[in-house]
């Protein structure tokens, strides 16, 4: 059983992990952006993010699980669906209702499969661990919302003036702030998730793995 302060920790620790491991994702955005390859930009991008967030949230959860050493590998399946979609989609013309319908079922596609390869991991230390295959699409899908809606305020405030150079930092400054706001939110969800399932249901052989390393 963790305790209230190993909860707190768990909480703050899976935030940041998540949000840091997510943050990569535009610097392959910008490079991408710089030798002007929308794919590498578009495509590459959510790779690199689900990727790193399986990675960084793997430095968290083997602090209180032993058996979490494929938690580093959990944001591949995500990362190449994915970017598969994106890339065989990237010249398509789609209208706004469609461009709306098409990220939220990115978000709940991701999650989903975010939330399958890790709910194998957690499966020995909580029977109620398939309410994470649930979660995980809820929590991205709810975190897109604000996301898209503070990345598009800052595009079209920094954006308003003239200039090409005002225009790429608003595209810039807009989406980083709304990947950040999504990480946070998926931390959120996903963490306090966590935190319940691993002390309210766990495995009674394994009961000396739930407390913080």
């Amino acid at each position: 059983m963790l305790d209230a302060a190993q909860k707190q920790n768990l909480r703050w620790q899976w935030v940041l992990a998540t949000t840091l491991g997510w943050l990569a994702a535009p610097i392959v955005g910008l490079l991408g952006l710089l030798v002007r390859e929308p794919v590498a930009m578009f495509a590459v991008m959510p790779f690199t993010g689900f990727v790193l967030v399986g990675v960084a949230q793997w430095f968290v959860i083997r602090r209180y699980i032993h058996s979490a050493r494929m938690w580093a590998f959990t944001g591949f399946p995500a990362g190449i669906g994915i970017g598969a979609i994106i890339a065989s989609q990237i010249w398509a013309k789609l209208a706004t209702a469609e461009v709306v319908v098409f990220f939220v079922g990115l978000a709940a596609l991701g999650g989903a499969l975010l939330g399958i390869s890790q709910w194998w991991l957690l499966k020995p230390h909580s029977s109620k661990a398939q309410r994470w295959i649930v979660v995980n699409p809820l929590a991205w899908v709810i975190g897109l919302i604000p996301g898209a809606g503070i990345a598009f305020l800052g595009m079209v405030v920094v954006g308003a003036g003239a200039g090409l150079e005002r225009a790429i930092w608003a595209i810039i400054g807009g989406v980083l702030t709304g990947l950040v706001v999504v990480a946070i939110v998926v931390g959120i969800i996903t963490g306090n998730t966590l935190v319940w399932l691993l002390n309210s249901s766990h495995s009674a052989s394994n009961p000396d793995e739930l407390t913080e390393l």
